[in-house]
């Protein structure tokens, strides 16, 4: 398995090898992920015209319920979309 560090350049991974490597407890891999996401995430989430204070815990509700679920993403390709559909749930319990 590979292994990745912080700040080591995970731009030619794959999601797949990301994805794996953050299930076995690879920080590095987990945190090119949160890199990686985390423009679409601000993306989305800006669509909804939240407070700041409520799009700041509908973000980090995003990402602990991504950590929480991981591991039932069937294709890790699907991530994206994954991840748009939890911001979609979690702007439900913003406010």
């Amino acid at each position: 398995m590979t292994e990745f560090s912080r700040g080591e350049d995970c731009s030619q991974a794959t999601l797949p090898e990301l994805v794996s490597a953050a299930l076995s407890g690879d920080r590095g891999a987990w945190n090119s992920l949160v890199d990686r996401f985390a423009p679409l995430v601000r993306a989305v989430i800006s669509r909804f015209r939240l407070t700041i204070a409520d799009a700041d815990d509908v973000s980090q509700n995003v990402w602990l319920s991504l950590v929480e679920h991981l591991k039932d993403i069937r294709d890790p390709r699907a991530l994206p979309g994954a991840d748009s559909q939890l911001i979609a749930q979690a702007t439900g319990r913003a406010g």
